[in-house]
């Protein structure tokens, strides 16, 4: 991959009024993700089934950014409407996107493990404390996300307890939720944001 730029990836502001992060969902979409899929999909999905839709999807986003620039890594572009995803988040580049993900990455690994030992972490968590920091390189952003998805499932298993534990932690979207439904999560939120980084690679050649 080409990379140019050892510059952190520039904030610019977005070329219409978006929400403020931590805002949340629509409501009626909120209502089906807390509902439909926060309790009905997520407890239907094992334990392998978690570590396979992490895995593709990490796949799958770096197959996609294969030969992009380190200016094209950088690029904000303002995505449509997409599920799951806050309006606050549109207005991002990949680099941004690569970020976030790492962010929430590794606070969902430490949070469904230490609830599989029946260890409540003390923290609370806000969606408005998980964007984008902008305050690395992209190409160092992109080693580091490769160097933690490629090895966050087996680290999982090295250290998950009882996957079923009943020790919860809560989720602004979600509610009271367990290690089970965090490592749900981690696969759906990865998904969530392949979908963005189509939607911004599209805009970009």
């Amino acid at each position: 991959m080409q990379q140019k730029s050892e510059q952190p990836s520039k904030k610019l502001s977005p070329p219409v009024q978006l929400q403020k992060p931590g805002a949340g969902l629509p409501f009626f979409e909120a209502l089906i993700v807390k509902y439909y899929f926060g309790h009905y999909i997520a407890n239907k999905k094992s334990a392998q089934d978690n570590y396979k839709t992490l895995e593709i999807f990490t796949h799958k986003i770096l197959s996609t950014l294969e030969g992009l620039s380190s200016e094209q890594l950088e690029q904000p572009v303002l995505v449509p409407k997409l599920k799951g995803l806050e309006d606050s988040s549109r207005y991002w580049s990949i680099h941004m996107t690569l970020e976030h993900l790492l962010i929430v990455g590794k606070h969902m690994k430490h949070i469904l493990i230490e609830l599989s030992n029946d260890r409540i972490p003390p923290l609370k968590v806000d969606i408005a404390k998980v964007k984008p920091l902008g305050s690395a390189t992209s190409i160092e952003v992109l080693r580091e996300f490769k160097d933690f998805f490629e090895t966050v499932n087996e680290d999982i298993k090295k250290n998950i307890g009882n996957y079923d534990s009943n020790s919860k932690l809560y989720h602004p979207w979600l509610g009271e939720t367990p290690a089970k439904k965090w490592h749900w999560l981690l696969g759906t939120h990865q998904g969530i944001h392949y979908n963005q980084i189509k939607h911004i690679k599209a805009a970009l050649i």
